[in-house]
């Protein structure tokens, strides 16, 4: 037998699944949109996942656009710091 790789730390296997549910049974379509919004008030990564617009890429149904957290974040406060400017005057 061969010598184990040492490492830093422990690392997970990954055979235990999650205890939150993200798809299956009573999750439902709104449930994972609301999810993904929050996770993205909080600056985290998020993809979603939509049907393609352009038609003719047959071999391409959907399209996966990735949002970063934090650039939603900015572009949330730019927004919020915009309509309280047109509150004020």
């Amino acid at each position: 037998m061969g010598k184990k790789k040492s490492r830093t730390s422990q690392t997970s296997k990954g055979t235990r699944r999650s205890s939150i549910p993200t798809s299956g049974f009573n999750v439902y379509e709104g449930d994972t949109m609301l999810n993904k919004l929050k996770a993205l008030k909080k600056g985290k990564d998020v993809t979603f996942t939509l049907e393609n617009p352009n038609k003719e890429e047959t071999n391409r149904r959907f399209v996966k656009y990735k949002i970063s957290g934090k650039s939603y974040q900015k572009s949330m406060n730019g927004a919020i710091a915009r309509v309280g400017k047109k509150d004020a005057e």
